[in-house]
């Protein structure tokens, strides 16, 4: 059957349960009735409305109780009160507008990036540093291509001076912070009876560009003073003066009238120029404080090195940074087309060998192969079809024996631990061809990438030469620990080795599209053979969801591999890829997910006890128990508590927009519901990166931003889902 046909009578019922669902808040569409799940005889109160018995129900097997959420026109955080077994607990539910729309408010700090792969990350409160990768100029100092940033210019700090009044200018002083594009941010300020605001524009290459403008005061007796403070690291690492640098900057540094220069070191040189007068006097800020990265367990603070000052009457005045000896060629460069569209897709887009790439977030990720995949299908979609084709090529030059890269680092392409990598390729293409057929006539080196997709699927029934191996007389794919997009390793929290999912998912998808390309092939038939694979083998029909993984070492079969019971978002891909044809297993497989939403992401795993063990090791020692593996906050140090927790129940917004979309193709008659929970990620970024989607939150409420602050597959994923 063909889900899309689903009868138009069948709805989806949003459920909440209790005592399970307390501790997340639970996006719901405005205007929709609420299913509360308890035992009989607790009572259930949502906002200001009336308490409600929950009765026994004959279709539910336990108690229920109907809420009405009330029709809202802007998101809308409803208490849900529930009274059971003499106690009483407060939770939160969220009621959703008919219309989605990308956040933009409240945004906590902004990135900048250029196709050079030089970035800028800054703190909406002025001067601010929160986290070692916050700099007014992280360069790319690898003409190849994206490679790790080097920081030089960290903060400019400010004051404002009137006779004998002299105050710092801080987040306190700002009025408004804005995202103009994704190469530029701009601060407006009122303090001691001014108003003025900054821009910073980022250049072509490392260069970015201080401008003070709208100068408003009711004389001209002020001046500013702004000190720029400057490190010459790794963007991984910190600087601690103590090391080296305390007397090494000093001398590094050239001054000038209007400015100076900074040898970086290798014939590198960061240079600043201003039309303001500049006096050295150098001094060390020890000791600010990173909480983002003392949170994470790493480095809780850096050193700061200020050569001196610029000085100038208050008014129009422009500061300039740049780390001369690049040059690259910006012509490839997009228009701005607003911070809903491509603009927020083209902050991740850089250059490689003539090429586009994918930063696949900032501040620290560089080109990844599946989130560049999976990043070209919003591109299509969202009209940047130029774009998403040459990712596309850049990657399929790449394939070898059925592999693409799992990572490029500079030049370094070595890593090629990815299962569902080149898959995602071939979905990509086919999306592309879609609404460009003559794309497949394309080169990428000596094929066409029809070609390639074709060797594509080949090599994967040959097995590909990393180690992915098909399983004749299922039809599915075996994957290595590791592979997939769960591939924390070291310790291994989600080794998922045997028959995942999404591969076979992806898989089907791309055998399809093969035989589309090479009817000849019988590729048809052995996507058939997969989808009743996997409908066999993975269906776990008293719980009503699929299988994660078919678990087995390489070698043994999918029929002998062990099905686990983890609930886990990657089953929703077995729907929207058009994989699974039963529409009721996909709407038991929606029913199921709803645990896993959180407002603008999905958890990665089930708060719930599981039969199949998933332990955690660390030194010898369990880090938690194999059979309760849900992990609700995504803090700690890494390698005992954030890892644990990456895909063990820290929420990813690039999937959320993936239940949307299956809720739409399943139940057809509620795309007006499947919309308006598109809007719950305007929630959830309320305070993040400005006119950007985060890579991850915690699972458990409130819910806090973690991961990078920019992640490219989440708003690929949101533009492409939108768009449909």
């Amino acid at each position: 059957m063909d889900i899309s046909q689903a009868p138009p009578h069948e709805r989806f019922e949003f459920i909440w349960r209790w005592p399970e669902d307390a501790s997340r808040v639970a996006p719901v569409p405005g205007g929709t009735t609420l299913t509360v799940l308890a035992e009989p005889g607790a009572r259930v109160r949502c906002g200001d409305g009336d308490w409600l018995a929950v009765k026994f129900s004959e279709h539910h097997g336990t108690g229920a109780a109907y809420v009405n959420v009330p029709a809202v026109g802007a998101m809308t955080e409803l208490p849900l009160m529930m009274r059971a077994d003499g106690k009483e607990c407060a939770a939160v539910i969220l009621a959703l507008p008919a219309q989605a729309s990308l956040p933009a408010a409240r945004s906590s700090h902004g990135v900048c990036a250029n196709r050079v792969g030089t970035c800028v990350q800054a703190r909406a409160a002025w001067g601010g540093i929160e986290s070692k990768y916050d700099a007014l100029l992280a360069a790319n100092l690898n003409a190849a291509g994206p490679d790790d940033r080097r920081v030089v210019f960290t903060r400019a700090r400010q004051w404002l001076r009137r006779g004998a009044e002299f105050r710092e200018v801080t987040g306190d002083a700002v009025t408004e912070f804005t995202a103009v594009s994704h190469r530029e941010l701009e601060w407006s300020f009122a303090m001691m009876g001014a108003q003025w605001a900054v821009r910073l524009t980022l250049g072509d290459a490392n260069a970015v560009r201080l401008r003070w403008h709208s100068w408003q005061a009711a004389d001209d007796e002020w001046e500013f003073v702004v000190r720029p403070d400057l490190e010459n690291r790794s963007f991984h690492g910190v600087t601690q003066a103590f090391r080296g640098p305390e007397m090494a900057f000093r001398d590094a540094v050239q001054s000038r009238t209007t400015g100076l220069s900074f040898d970086l070191g290798k014939g590198w040189r960061l240079e600043l120029e201003s039309g303001a007068h500049f006096e050295r006097e150098a001094q060390w800020t020890y000791m600010v404080p990173l909480p983002f990265e003392e949170a994470r367990g790493l480095e809780p603070a850096t050193d700061l090195f200020s050569p001196g000052a610029f000085r100038w009457k208050a008014g129009e005045m422009e500061l300039r940074a740049e780390v001369s000896n690049v040059a690259r060629d910006s012509s490839q460069e997009s228009a701005d087309c607003g911070p809903e569209g491509q603009a927020a897709l083209e902050l991740f887009l850089a250059e490689r060998d003539g090429g586009l790439t994918v930063i696949a977030g900032f501040p620290w990720f560089l080109d990844w192969g599946r989130d560049s995949l999976i990043f070209a299908r919003g591109l299509a979609a969202a009209g940047q079809v130029n774009e998403a084709l040459s990712i596309v090529r850049r990657f399929a030059e790449f394939v070898s024996g059925g592999s693409i890269p799992n990572l490029i680092r500079g030049t370094d392409a070595s890593n090629r631990e990815t299962s569902d990598a080149p898959l995602w390729l071939v979905i990509a293409l086919r999306d592309i061809a879609a609404v460009r057929p003559s794309a497949l006539a394309e080169n990428a080196g000596s094929q066409t990438l029809a070609q390639v997709a074709c060797d594509i699927v080949r090599a994967h029934l040959e097995g590909t030469r990393h180690g992915v191996r098909f399983d004749a007389a299922s039809g599915l794919l075996w994957s290595p620990a590791h592979y997939t997009w769960m591939d924390t390793d070291r310790p291994a929290g989600t080794p998922r080795e045997g028959y995942p999912v999404e591969i076979q998912a992806l898989w089907a998808a791309a055998l399809e599209f093969g035989h589309s390309l090479n009817a000849a092939a019988g590729w048809a038939e052995l996507a058939e053979r997969v989808r009743q694979s996997v409908a066999r083998l993975f269906w776990r029909e008293a719980e009503g969801f699929l299988a994660d993984c078919l678990h087995a070492p390489a070698g043994v079969p999918a029929a002998e591999a062990t099905a686990d019971d983890h609930l886990r978002p990657n089953q929703l891909l077995a729907i929207t890829l058009g994989l699974l044809r039963d529409a009721g297993q996909c709407r038991r497989i929606l029913s199921a997910c709803q645990c896993l939403l959180i407002p603008g992401a999905l958890r990665s795993l089930a708060p719930r006890r599981v039969n199949y063990p998933l332990p955690v090791e660390w030194n010898g020692g369990a880090l938690h128990d194999p059979h309760a593996p849900y992990h609700g906050r995504y803090t700690g140090p890494e390698e005992t508590s954030r890892k644990p927790a990456y895909h063990n129940g820290t929420a990813w917004t690039w999937l959320y927009p993936t239940f949307c979309e299956a809720l739409a193709l399943v139940f057809p008659g509620q795309r007006d519901e499947a919309r308006a929970m598109m809007s719950a990620s305007a929630w959830l970024m309320r305070d993040g990166c400005a006119g950007q989607l985060a890579e991850i939150a915690d699972g458990d409420a409130p819910h806090a931003l973690r991961g990078c602050g920019a992640q490219a597959w989440s708003v690929s994923e949101w533009l492409r889902v939108q768009a449909g």
